[in-house]
């Protein structure tokens, strides 16, 4: 189940804005309670062949995969929860036995027109550490930082993001109790 930043804090369509260093752009925050984190050791794998023989594993059995990170002794990634079985088969047949962490959720911090945000990487990373919220991964391209962390660390999460950030609801700045609150 994906969920916004603004229907956790709202319950209505409010936007946030960057208070970053005096930048002004837009900023949205979702986060997924369905992933699952699988890392592999191919250490034994000569080249690409064992990165192509897994990638070509999960796709036969039609599982999408996210936050890829291909390593050149480690293959990362993540699956929705309700795949992370019939993954864990596919691989199976390959001999191929993921390390798998169940209990996760993708928090995902996006720019507008997915342009670089030099310092939000810094900002988001600072946060986080801040709220005592551990990050399980960490990835940025072009816009779109993705971060892997505990379910227990979503709510501490979004309202330290969002006290980062300037909350505006139907083109007025507000000050949201919700999201305001100390965690």
């Amino acid at each position: 189940m994906i969920n916004t930043l603004k229907q956790a804090c709202h319950r209505h369509g409010y936007g946030l804005e960057s208070d970053i260093a005096g930048e002004d752009r837009d900023i949205s925050f979702t986060y997924d309670k369905s992933a699952v984190f699988m890392r592999i050791n191919c250490s034994n794998q000569p080249g690409q062949a064992g990165v192509t023989e897994v990638f070509s594993a999960l796709a036969k059995a039609g599982i999408a995969v996210d936050m890829v990170s291909v390593q050149p002794c480690q293959i990362s990634f993540t699956v929705q929860s309700r795949l992370a079985d019939l993954a864990a088969a596919a691989l199976a047949k390959i001999a191929v036995q993921p390390d798998m962490i169940t209990d996760c959720v993708k928090l995902s911090v996006r720019g507008r027109c997915e342009q670089p945000l030099l310092s939000t990487i810094i900002t988001v990373t600072e946060i986080l550490a801040r709220a005592n919220v551990p990050l399980l991964r960490l990835a940025e391209s072009y816009g779109l930082i993705e971060g892997l962390i505990a379910p227990r660390h979503i709510s501490a999460a979004c309202k330290a993001l969002a006290r980062q950030f300037t909350c505006y609801g139907q083109g007025k700045k507000h000050s949201c109790a919700a999201c305001r609150q100390q965690p």
